[in-house]
């Protein structure tokens, strides 16, 4: 085995299911899987409104594994309590918050999320922000995802944010903007996986070679599995040198976060 890994999205639950049904997706599971596979960390995903979440005893579920780092899920709703929620969720111990504009319903031209963008950074606090919004027609969002978020990054000059699934099947469009801001990290969790055999590998391998300080990696699990990403990452990692497949595997990530 390589390198240490470092899991950007793990979505171990406070009663095992995921999106409502059995999926042993336990905090004991979740670590057990990360040390047979070899990973430094992961980040323990609170996904607000799913599976029992609960804000305080998520963070409670975490802490006894020193490999998970906690992740609140976040709904902003009130712009007058939104200093107060942020910091009560820093007291409990969380590194960051996922803002997830489908399954939470969020408008996300809504200035509500860029001032809890700003917030959270202002607290340390990094925000995880999900760019999969493929749904119905009756729910797709009018507003350009990519243009849309670029708003609201303008809007909150603190945020240090991660692009979750690295903006799916627009990977090179999120590229261009990650390249170019240190505040943001590409996250090619989900994307990764999804896509086998299609041109999405090619810029895949792409940005493994061009952009290794702007990239992290995850499994989305337990959509997908810590052996499959061991795999994947071996695979476009080949023949990198050493700084680089560093970078990728868990740097990026822990520097980011400030762990380990």
């Amino acid at each position: 085995m390589s390198e240490l890994l470092a899991d950007s999205l793990a979505h171990a639950t406070l009663d095992g299911t995921w999106m409502g049904k059995p999926a042993s997706a336990t905090f004991a599971a979740l670590d057990a899987t990360l040390e047979l596979h070899g990973y430094a960390f992961a980040c323990a995903m609170g996904m607000w409104g799913m599976d029992g979440y609960d804000a305080e005893a998520y963070a409670a579920a975490c802490q006894p594994y020193a490999r998970l780092v906690p992740v609140a899920g976040f709904k902003p709703e009130r712009s007058q309590t939104l200093r107060g929620e942020l910091t009560r969720l820093r007291e409990l111990g969380y590194r960051g918050i996922k803002l997830h504009p489908r399954f939470s319903r969020l408008d996300i031209a809504d200035p509500l999320i860029g001032k809890t963008m700003e917030i959270a950074g202002q607290l340390g606090l990094v925000v995880f922000w999900c760019t999969l919004l493929h749904t119905t027609i009756d729910e797709w969002q009018e507003a350009d995802p990519l243009l849309t978020l670029v708003r609201q990054l303008k809007a909150a000059p603190s945020a240090r944010v991660i692009l979750l699934h690295g903006g799916d099947v627009d990977l090179m469009r999120y590229m261009q903007l990650v390249r170019f801001n240190d505040r943001l990290l590409l996250d090619l969790s989900h994307t990764i996986a999804k896509y086998p055999g299609s041109s999405l590998e090619l810029d895949i391998q792409y940005l493994f070679r061009h952009f290794d300080q702007r990239l992290c990696l995850g499994t989305d699990w337990p959509q997908f599995s810590h052996a499959q990403l061991r795999g994947l990452y071996e695979r476009f990692s080949e023949g990198l040198e050493e700084g680089k497949r560093v970078n990728i595997a868990h740097g990026n990530l822990a520097r980011f976060l400030g762990v380990g």
